[in-house]
């Protein structure tokens, strides 16, 4: 099924369709997952990294014998060879590839241009994927070198595009949520038992009072939605930590308190925004663990996660939850839970 298909079958309230996401690092591992399952349930998808395809040496990595794997034959690494926007657009979705450096002030104004264009005036949702780890076995192995890098992409990048991002999302209406979306299931199931109708609702919100006319979606409650939402993606050591990562560990640490404090700061302009702390997740980046680290990685489910698998908690976030802020969301296989 075509990815048109597959958004159209969908009932509004699960449905992304014709939103706009602007996504970094959305060449491999888990940006390329979520940039693939976003534009499966119908948004509009702005690919931003340095390349279209990641370094030669990623795209053929050694087999695995573990099917859940994205780093085996005929996972999402091997075919690393066909762009993101490109596979996107093949299977009936819609994306565009932005050649982007995260670290960029320019580069960045340029993306959200592009995505609210892409999204005929709106952006909808900005995921920080975009990050770097260097694996050095201890912080005395650690250059100041390292650590510019790191803090570079994973936070200068992620504080420059939130607040790019920010600026477009507090000037649009809030959104009008699905009919289908805030059903009292209370009175609906009165109403059958009865067979009356649902008691009749107010044709916007009384606290926003946005008219029921404005917004991008059809619905009976209007301006009840959000104006936007961001979505970082932090890391499970930037809440425990892990070995041999130091700079890592303090810039993603610094990414889970910087959503808190921005989703305090902006959730009464009706902005989600949330952080989802993956584990240990096979993808491109990950191939560089040495051995010794990588034994160290143990999860209490049965095998390592995989970039669908957060993909999967980017589009539950993705979806109308307007009172979903501020969260920082643990996808790593029962870890955090030891």
């Amino acid at each position: 099924m075509s990815f048109q298909k597959f958004a159209d079958s969908l009932p509004p309230s699960l449905s992304l369709k014709d939103r706009s996401v602007l996504l970094t690092g959305s060449s491999s591992g888990i940006g390329r997952q979520c940039a693939l399952h976003l534009a499966r349930h119908g948004a509009k998808v702005l690919c931003c990294d340095l390349t279209p395809t990641p370094a030669q040496e990623r795209v053929a990595p050694a087999p695995s014998d573990k099917p859940h794997s994205d780093a085996q034959p005929g996972g999402s690494i091997d075919a690393y060879t066909v762009p993101t926007h490109d596979l996107i657009n093949q299977a009936g979705g819609r994306a565009q590839f932005f050649k982007m450096n995260v670290t960029k002030e320019e580069d960045w104004k340029e993306a959200v241009k592009l995505a609210t264009e892409l999204g005929d005036g709106r952006l909808d949702l900005l995921i920080n994927n975009a990050g770097i780890v260097r694996f050095s076995g201890g912080l005395l192995n650690e250059t100041m070198k390292d650590f510019d890098a790191t803090f570079a992409v994973n936070v200068r990048g992620l504080f420059i595009g939130t607040r790019e991002a920010l600026a477009q999302m507090v000037k649009q209406p809030p959104r009008i949520m699905p009919a289908d979306h805030d059903l009292d299931l209370d009175e609906v199931s009165l109403a059958e038992l009865t067979g009356d109708g649902p008691r009749p609702r107010p044709a916007f919100d009384q606290q926003d009072a946005t008219p029921a006319t404005s917004g991008r979606l059809e619905g009976d409650r209007g301006g009840r939605g959000s104006r936007g939402g961001i979505i970082n993606i932090g890391s499970l050591h930037g809440i425990i930590g892990g070995p041999g990562e130091a700079a890592y560990g303090a810039a993603k640490g610094a990414v889970v308190n910087f959503t808190r404090q921005v989703a305090g700061d902006y959730a009464s302009q009706r902005i989600n925004i949330n952080c989802i702390c993956p584990g240990y997740v096979e993808s491109a980046m990950t191939l560089d663990v040495p051995p010794a680290l990588s034994a160290k990685r143990p999860t209490p489910w049965p095998h390592r996660g995989t970039g669908r698998d957060v993909a999967k908690t980017v589009v539950y976030l993705a979806r109308d939850a307007p009172w979903l802020t501020g969260s920082i969301l643990m996808v790593d296989g029962g870890t955090s839970a030891r």
